[in-house]
């Protein structure tokens, strides 16, 4: 079992809030308004597609504070969780729920405080985590940023249909108001008031494959393979040999169609014999990003 930081680590980062369903969680001190939506939005990963069975393997890359290992574990007993969280407040609070959550407290674990990459990008790496939108947190900034001008865009825009209703008064006021919404986080100013509004510090994380994670853990079969990581999706899938690939039989992937990645992810998925499905989650809509969620399943040879 690899659990870095023991039982007794220090409370200073943490607190306990309220999340639904599962009731009292250790959060990040910062972070809790977001964090408590999570249970809404990992039950949206358990869809038909994904099939846990007990006993099996879940590789958690992305843990955050450990949501969706909770859910997981009161749907199906008796898994093996590796949890793989690389900015430490978020690892602190991850730590303190598998020794406190009633349906994680007897799981068997392997907890890293690490991240994922493709192979030949060891070593470390800077992070950049959002206090108070530590769901946020991410290695690829620039891809962040250009998220965070999608979703104020989105905002402007509602709002501007929102007066529009109203007359020609509020078409006039609308277009003011979109405008000045869109542009909040552009440019060095708004980037400076963006990053002091969410609460941007740097970290220094190490960084491994998935390869070597799968190898130290010690797993034979991966069960599922969950991935939430906030750009950095196709760093993580390029770091599986072909050799690993054959162990894992499920997997459940939250990513964002930048560039392409979407359909990147999926021919790469399709070649290795994967049925591959995907949605859009609820999100969507209400945040204006392009995001996605997909399920793929090894198909019997």
């Amino acid at each position: 079992m690899h659990t870095p930081l023991p039982i007794g680590i220090p409370l200073s980062h943490v607190i306990r809030g309220r999340v639904e369903p599962f009731g009292e969680v250790w959060l990040p001190r910062a972070g809790s308004g977001q964090l408590g939506h999570l249970g809404v939005e990992v039950a949206e990963y358990f869809q038909p597609e994904l099939v846990l069975e007990p006993g099996d393997v879940v590789v958690d890359v992305g843990a955050n504070v450990g949501a969706f290992a909770m859910y997981a574990a009161r749907k199906v007993k008796n898994l093996r969780f590796v949890c793989v969280e690389p900015i430490p407040a978020l690892y602190d609070a991850l730590a303190h729920n598998f020794e406190t959550d009633p349906a994680l407290a007897t799981a068997q674990r392997d907890l890293w405080q690490v991240g994922l990459t493709r192979h030949g990008d060891a070593g470390e790496v800077e992070f950049t985590y959002f206090a108070h939108l530590p769901c946020d947190s991410t290695r690829h900034m620039d891809e962040k940023r250009q998220r965070f001008e999608q979703f104020f865009a989105a905002k402007g825009a509602a709002v501007r249909a929102t007066l529009s209703s109203l007359g020609a008064p509020g078409r006039v006021a609308g277009r003011g108001v979109e405008r000045i919404v869109s542009s909040l986080p552009k440019g060095a100013l708004g980037r400076k008031l963006s990053d002091w509004a969410t609460g941007a510090t740097r970290v220094r994380c190490p960084l491994m494959t998935l390869d070597d994670l799968i190898a130290k853990s010690e797993v034979d079969e991966v069960g599922l393979l969950k991935i939430d990581v906030e750009g950095a999706e196709l760093d993580v899938l390029e770091g599986i040999s072909e050799g690993t690939w054959k162990r894992v039989r499920q997997i459940v992937l939250e990513g964002h169609d930048v560039g392409g990645r979407l359909d990147r992810i999926r021919e790469m998925l399709s070649a290795r014999g994967y049925d591959v499905s995907v949605r859009a989650p609820e999100i969507v809509s209400e945040r204006g990003i392009e995001s996605f969620l997909l399920f793929a399943r090894r198909v019997p040879s």
